[in-house]
């Protein structure tokens, strides 16, 4: 029990500077990569839009969006994830169309992206978030 309660205090002892330098140095990184990131969701899109609707396509774009939402949250771009994750619900609806096609797909595609592409633009704050 004294070694659970000295490795308790240890782990408490180390500074909280350090740990928050390292979490805002992780999201600016995320933050820098995120155009790439909305690149490749576009380049799916595109693919689908151009008749390339097979399963591992649409799979593979799903993942990549899923991915996106859940990370943006991590990284404290709530605005992002939340976004993200209404693109998720449109890859999930071309999952499971029969005909590759989901209804009002395009238009609500377009109007998505180009929110979180406004988003991205937005500086990453300095809110703390733990990982």
């Amino acid at each position: 029990m004294t070694v659970e309660k000295d490795r308790d205090t240890r782990d408490n002892e180390e500074p909280r500077g350090a740990d928050n330098d390292r979490v805002r140095a992780l999201r600016e990184s995320y933050h820098h990569r995120l155009p790439e990131r909305i690149r490749q969701v576009e380049g799916y899109w595109d693919l689908i839009r151009g008749g390339k609707r097979d399963q591992d396509t649409l799979i593979s774009f799903h993942r990549l969006v899923h991915s996106l939402a859940g990370s943006a949250v991590t990284f404290g771009l709530d605005d992002i994830g939340r976004t993200a994750h209404a693109l998720e619900i449109i890859c999930i609806r071309l999952l499971k169309a029969q005909d590759g096609r989901a209804p009002d797909s395009p238009e609500q595609f377009a109007q998505l992206i180009k929110e979180i592409k406004e988003m991205a633009k937005r500086p990453a704050d300095d809110r703390d978030v733990s990982l």
